[in-house]
């Protein structure tokens, strides 16, 4: 659960950067809605702004180190997925399966 937290906080914190970084171009303000909840055995992250957004075909193509990083800790860490849209605005959107500390002690451990 730790090491779920520590990713999780590290995936949001780049995603924020991004946003801060990249969406609001040229505007004084702008939106940045974060939402993380559980559902059943997954956990959901849901990051999206209201700024300018991207081409998606750019993103496909995009070799930044954030993304990068993005995409590594979700597939490798979280053992989870990611879907990215860039129409009116940048959404985020992160799945991945929740372990209870019990489960991850065990199964590092060989149960006791």
């Amino acid at each position: 659960f730790s090491r779920q937290a520590t990713s999780l906080i590290l995936i949001i914190n780049e995603l924020v950067h991004n946003a801060l970084e990249h969406a609001f171009v040229r505007r004084d303000r702008g939106i940045i809605n974060i939402e993380v909840k559980q559902e059943d055995n997954e956990i959901l992250l849901l990051v999206a702004d209201n700024g300018i957004g991207f081409n998606e075909e750019d993103l496909n193509k995009s070799n930044s180190l954030g993304l990068n990083i993005i995409r590594t800790l979700v597939e490798e860490d979280l053992k989870g997925i990611i879907h990215i849209v860039g129409h009116r605005g940048t959404k985020v959107e992160v799945k991945f399966p929740f372990f209870l500390v019990e489960e991850v002690f065990y199964a590092d451990y060989g149960g006791g």
